[in-house]
C-alpha cells in the first residue's frame, strides 16, 4: 500500500513537499511492485487505461534515482516535460526509450539543477550550512541568521534541507550538489565567525552538543584563509 502522504502529494502535484524522511522505502535495482505502483500512480499516467510499462524503463529509472523517491518523482516530471514519456490518445503509456539519456535524469543531476535555481537568500542558507560542516543547531542558526530562518523553512518545504532537530541537508546528494556549486565565501565565513565566537562562551548555549565543535570548525577555516591570526585574536 502506498503511503497516504505520497498519494496526497502526487494528486496535488506538490512534488517538493514529498520529504525523504516520510518515505522509508527505497527504489533501486530490479523493478519492484512498489516501484511500479509508484510510477503508475504518478500524475503523468493518470489518463492511462493500459498500465503496461517496459521493464527496462523501470530498471533504469529505479537505478538512476539513487533510491530517492523525491528524485524519482522529479525524474518522471522532467521526462514528461521533455516529451519522452506520455499517454497517447488510446490510453497507452508511451516510453521513447531510444531518445532517453538516463544519465541526464539521475538523482545527482536533479539536485545540481535545483541548487542552480536557488535564490540569493536560499544560497546563503546553503553556504552557511556548508561552513558548519552540513549540520548546525537550529538555535545557533537562529541567533546568527534570524533573517534567514524563513528561507531555511522554504528550503525544507522544497524537500532540500531539514530544520528539526538540527538544520542539515535532506540528502547527501543535496549536500554534495551545494558544495560543488558554492565556493567558500570569506565574507560569510567572517560573519559567522564573529557572531559564533561569543556564543561559544554563552551559558545559554551550554546544552548545545555541537556548537563548540562548529565554532572550532569555522575558526579553523578562517585561520586557513588568513582572516584570524590565532585562536584568541580576531583580525579587525
Amino acid at each position: 500500500e502506498m503511503p497516504l502522504e505520497i498519494k496526497k502529494a502526487l494528486n496535488a502535484r506538490e512534488i517538493d513537499a514529498v520529504h525523504l524522511s516520510a518515505l522509508p522505502f527505497v527504489f533501486e535495482g530490479e523493478p519492484t511492485d512498489l516501484l511500479r505502483q509508484y510510477v503508475l500512480e504518478s500524475p503523468q499516467f493518470f489518463a492511462a487505461t493500459d498500465k503496461t510499462l517496459p521493464e527496462s524503463f523501470l530498471v533504469n529509472i529505479g537505478t538512476r534515482c539513487g533510491g530517492n523517491p523525491y528524485a524519482l518523482t522529479r525524474m518522471l516530471y522532467d521526462l514528461e516535460e521533455d516529451g519522452k514519456v506520455y499517454v497517447d490518445d488510446n490510453g497507452r503509456i508511451i516510453v521513447r526509450e531510444s531518445d532517453i539519456d538516463y544519465d541526464d535524469y539521475e538523482a545527482a543531476a536533479l539536485y545540481a539543477n535545483r541548487v542552480s535555481r536557488l535564490d540569493r537568500n536560499e544560497q546563503t542558507v546553503c553556504k552557511a550550512l556548508i561552513l558548519f560542516g552540513g549540520n548546525v543547531s537550529m538555535n545557533v542558526f537562529k541567533r546568527i541568521f534570524p533573517e534567514l530562518v524563513q528561507y531555511a523553512h522554504k528550503l525544507e518545504d522544497h524537500g532540500l534541507i531539514c530544520t528539526e532537530p538540527d538544520l542539515r541537508f535532506q540528502h547527501d546528494l543535496m549536500r554534495k550538489a551545494a558544495e560543488d556549486k558554492f565556493k567558500m565565501d570569506p565574507k560569510l565565513a567572517w560573519e559567522v565567525y564573529v557572531k559564533l565566537h561569543p556564543l561559544s562562551e554563552n551559558p545559554e548555549f551550554a546544552g548545545e552538543i555541537t556548537h563548540m565543535m562548529q565554532f572550532r570548525l569555522v575558526r579553523q577555516r578562517m585561520m586557513d584563509m588568513g582572516r584570524i591570526r590565532s585562536e584568541k585574536t580576531i583580525e579587525a
